[in-house]
C-alpha cells in the first residue's frame, strides 16, 4: 500500500508538471504576450456572456449560468469540453482529416518525437480546437453531446456527485457553492471561501494548485525557473536563493513583492514561470504550438484545467473517483481563464 501512495504521489507531481507545456504553448513569447495585453487591454469588445457574471458577483444562479454558457462561442465551450476530456479517442481513419497531418507523420512515443514529428495524440482532447471544430461541422462529432450548454452542466453535476446520488439530481447548477466546495477542499481559509466573490475564489483555486506544482520542485529546479522568470522580465529577483527554499505559498506571496502578481499580470507571469518547468522536465506537446499573441491567453482554459488538476496521467486513479474535486477544479480553472482573459478585453482586468 505505502508503494502504491509513492507511485500514485509520484504521477500526481509529473501530471501537475505538465501545466507547463499548456503555458509554453499558449504563450510563444513573455514579450508578445505583455505587448499584446497593453494594446488590447480597455478597448471594450466585451463577450456577450460577460453580462452573467462579473469581478464581483457571486455566481450562484442557474439561470445565469446558463445564459453564460449558451451565449458562449462554440469556440469557447470546445475549451470547457477539454478541461473534462470529454471528447473520444481518435481512430485511425481521423488521421488525414480534420486538418490533422497522415497517421505516420506522427511519432509513436515521447522519446521519438520532435518538432517536426510530434507525438500522435490519443483524444480530440489532444488536438488543436480548430481539428475539434471541423470535425463537428463533418459531423464526426456530435456539438449536442459535447458542447452543448446541456451537455457541460450535466457533466459539471456527474463529476462533482457521488455516482448514486446523480440519479436523483435535476440539472440545475449553484456554481458558487461548487467552487467554494473545491476551495474548502484545495485548503483555502474558510473565512476566504465564506467572503470572496467566485472570480475571486476561482483565482484562489488556480494558487493552490500552482503552489502544489513549486512544492514538487527541488530547490535547485526553483533556482532555474527564478533565473528563467527573471531573464523574461528584465528585472532581477532579490533573494532568489531564498525564495527557492520556501514552499509553494510563501514563494508566490515572496514574488508577489518583486514581480507584479495583480491583475492580467498574474496569468501572463505565472506562464513563464511554469514555462521553465517544461524545460526542466522536458515535456513536449502532441499538437501544433500556438504562437499568436492575440489567442494567447484563451488557449489556456480547456488544457490547463485537467493537466493541473492532475488529469493528464492519473485518470484511472484519481478521475474515476467520484465527487472529484480535481475534475471540478478543472472545469472551474478552465472558466476562470476563460473569464479572465473576457475581463481583459474588456478593460475591466488591467
Amino acid at each position: 500500500m505505502k508503494i502504491f501512495f509513492r507511485s500514485r504521489q509520484w504521477l500526481r507531481a509529473i501530471a501537475i508538471v505538465c501545466i507547463a507545456s499548456v503555458f509554453n504553448m499558449s504563450f510563444a513569447s513573455y514579450t508578445a504576450v505583455t505587448s499584446w495585453s497593453a494594446e488590447t487591454a480597455g478597448v471594450g469588445k466585451s463577450k456577450p456572456w460577460l453580462k452573467y457574471t462579473g469581478l464581483q458577483t457571486v455566481d450562484d444562479s442557474d439561470y445565469n449560468f446558463t445564459k453564460m454558457l449558451e451565449t458562449m462561442s462554440d469556440d469557447e465551450r470546445i475549451q470547457l469540453a477539454v478541461a473534462f476530456r470529454m471528447f473520444p479517442k481518435l481512430k485511425t481513419k481521423d488521421f488525414g482529416q480534420y486538418g490533422l497531418q497522415a497517421y505516420e507523420h506522427y511519432a509513436d512515443s515521447k522519446e521519438d518525437a520532435s518538432d517536426k514529428r510530434p507525438l500522435r495524440p490519443k483524444t480530440f482532447n489532444d488536438v488543436p480546437r480548430s481539428v475539434i471544430q471541423k470535425a463537428i461541422s463533418a459531423g464526426r462529432l456530435s456539438a449536442e453531446d459535447y458542447i452543448a450548454p446541456l451537455a457541460l452542466k450535466k457533466e459539471l453535476i456527474w463529476v462533482s456527485s457521488h455516482s448514486v446520488t446523480y440519479l436523483f439530481k435535476s440539472n440545475t447548477v449553484d456554481y458558487h457553492s461548487l467552487v467554494q466546495w473545491v476551495a474548502r477542499k484545495k485548503g483555502v481559509p474558510k473565512e476566504l471561501v465564506q467572503a470572496l466573490p467566485t472570480f475571486e475564489l476561482e483565482k484562489k483555486i488556480v494558487q493552490k494548485y500552482f503552489e502544489e506544482l513549486w512544492d514538487k520542485l527541488t530547490p535547485q529546479q526553483r533556482k532555474e525557473l527564478l533565473d528563467k522568470l527573471e531573464k523574461q522580465i528584465g528585472q532581477p529577483i532579490p533573494n532568489k536563493a531564498a525564495i527557492a527554499l520556501m514552499g509553494g505559498g510563501a514563494a508566490l506571496a515572496a514574488l508577489g513583492a518583486t514581480v507584479t502578481l495583480t491583475g492580467f499580470a498574474f496569468y501572463t507571469t505565472m506562464s513563464v514561470v511554469i514555462s521553465g518547468v517544461a524545460a526542466i522536465f522536458g515535456i513536449t506537446l502532441p499538437f501544433g504550438v500556438y504562437t499568436t499573441a492575440s489567442s494567447a491567453v484563451a488557449v489556456l482554459a480547456g488544457p490547463v484545467g485537467w493537466i493541473l488538476a492532475g488529469g493528464a496521467l492519473l485518470g484511472g486513479l484519481i478521475w474515476a473517483q467520484w465527487p472529484s474535486v480535481d475534475r471540478t477544479a478543472s472545469f472551474i480553472m478552465a472558466l476562470h481563464v476563460l473569464k479572465a482573459h473576457a475581463f481583459h478585453e474588456a478593460g475591466d482586468l488591467k
